[in-house]
């Protein structure tokens, strides 16, 4: 698999590629975590819009006309302008059934462009309202009118680009993003596309050969507060609805739902090596409770029961890939992302966890990870090599040019560079002779 981005976040361009084990190694702020969430955010919408059907098709078109309206607000405007329901009606629902009943065809058409030439008219919507509100009709005029699954990807890439990235993808200063992300090399199925003020370009798009779901992990620190994330909403919930909640990137809502499943697993027998591994580092396990309806943590040393934020921070983070283990949300087809690790591990652990990323590698998994550790990736270095590993894995730098946006470059042959960039401020301060 190849990602390949210019001019998004901070990264001037950036080719990386993953097929077993990628490291991504860099300072802080220099946009490790961008690549994982766009490959994130691509992954979800490709492997969302795969299991498209007639009903499903129903559904985002009814996404779509929610959005529309929260973004131009009709229900307030209705109030000032009387003749909006000839052509808008007050109702999100009645837009919907509007365009559901009208289907394909040249009624349709006309139907869009007066409602677009409508909302471009508009003294009362901003510019940028009006250029959304306008991607809103296309997205719908694309559903209505495209019922391949591949005319229909643009439109769900987008909406979950949007949710994961807060609708800020282009580099300050930049006229345009381009992405590439190919997931299967040998028949060049994937995904290329443009953002350019805003707007998203489709230039090519594949729902063939499609990975089935993916996993980012940012920190294990959501682990005790799942049910204010729960209550929380992504970007583009929050542009479908009327009530303005708490708004979390589309990651995180993803990874909550996700521990929700615990309580649908086994919880008394671990059946692979690689659980029992972590329970091992652990001594012992995170389970669901169903009196509390809660996950806990079951100390096997002490036979004990603890809530999840009275647990360490780095037995929670064994803990999530436990969880994501248990449940089968990574496999062969569902990549692990996992943002720095390291932060929350004591230099044993570095290596410990290391080694599990190089073991679930081996096992088929494909994993992205990105670190600032020196300790970390030599670790993974080590136990590649000792897991006969080395030739799938593959090392980038990020690194921040003079203009101060980052290039990415594969240092897989070059890693005392990384080690020299990454641990020369302790080398600095260890070296007691510089201390006037």
């Amino acid at each position: 698999m190849q990602l390949s981005v210019k001019n998004v976040g901070c990264i001037k361009e950036g080719n990386i590629s993953f097929n077993g084990l990628t490291v991504i190694a860099g300072e802080n702020g220099t946009g490790k975590s961008t690549l994982s969430k766009m490959i994130f955010s691509i992954i979800k919408a490709v492997s969302n819009i795969s299991q498209v059907t007639n009903d499903s098709r129903r559904q985002l078109l009814e996404k779509y006309a929610m959005t529309f309206y929260r973004r131009i607000n009709v229900r307030e405007r209705f109030l000032v302008i009387a003749d909006i329901d000839e052509l808008i009606p007050v109702s999100y629902r009645a837009f919907y059934y509007k365009i559901w009943n009208l289907q394909s065809g040249s009624r349709l058409q006309d139907y869009l462009s007066k409602v677009k030439e409508h909302i471009l008219n508009r003294e009362d919507l901003s510019p940028r309202t009006k250029k959304l509100a306008v991607k809103d009709l296309e997205c719908i005029h694309e559903l209505m009118f495209n019922e391949n699954k591949s005319s229909q990807l643009w439109s769900e890439i987008r909406y979950f680009v949007e949710s994961e990235f807060m609708n800020q993808i282009t580099t300050n200063g930049a006229d345009n993003s381009h992405v590439e992300f190919i997931w299967d090399e040998a028949n060049g199925d994937g995904v290329v596309f443009d953002v350019r003020n805003e707007n998203m370009k489709m230039v090519k798009c594949s729902v063939e050969n499609t990975l089935f779901d993916a996993t980012y992990v940012e920190t294990p620190l959501y682990l005790p507060i799942v049910d204010p994330l729960r209550r929380s909403a992504t970007y583009i919930e929050n542009m479908r609805s009327r009530m303005i909640q708490p708004m979390v990137p589309l990651h995180v809502k993803d990874i909550v739902n996700k521990y929700d499943l615990l309580s649908n697993y086994p919880q008394d027998k671990s059946t692979t090596d690689l659980l029992k591994m972590i329970m091992k580092i652990i001594n012992g396990k995170f389970i669901y409770d169903e009196k509390e309806k809660t996950i806990l943590f079951k100390d096997n040393k002490r036979d004990e029961e603890y809530m999840t934020i009275n647990v360490a921070s780095g037995v929670k983070t064994f803990g999530v890939l436990q969880i994501l283990l248990q449940i089968n949300a990574i496999n062969e087809n569902k990549p692990l992302l996992w943002d720095e690790p390291e932060n929350h591990l004591h230099p044993a652990w570095q290596i410990k966890f290391a080694e599990m990323l190089v073991l679930l590698s081996k096992s088929g998994i494909p994993i992205v990870v990105s670190t600032h550790s020196p300790y970390f990736i030599q670790s993974i270095r080590y136990y590649s090599q000792k897991y006969q590993l080395a030739s799938y894995v593959n090392y980038y730098m990020n690194e921040i040019g003079d203009d101060g946006l980052v290039t990415v470059k594969e240092v897989t042959n070059d890693l005392g560079k990384v080690f020299a960039r990454l641990s020369a401020p302790l080398t600095e301060v260890l070296n007691l002779s510089n201390i006037e």
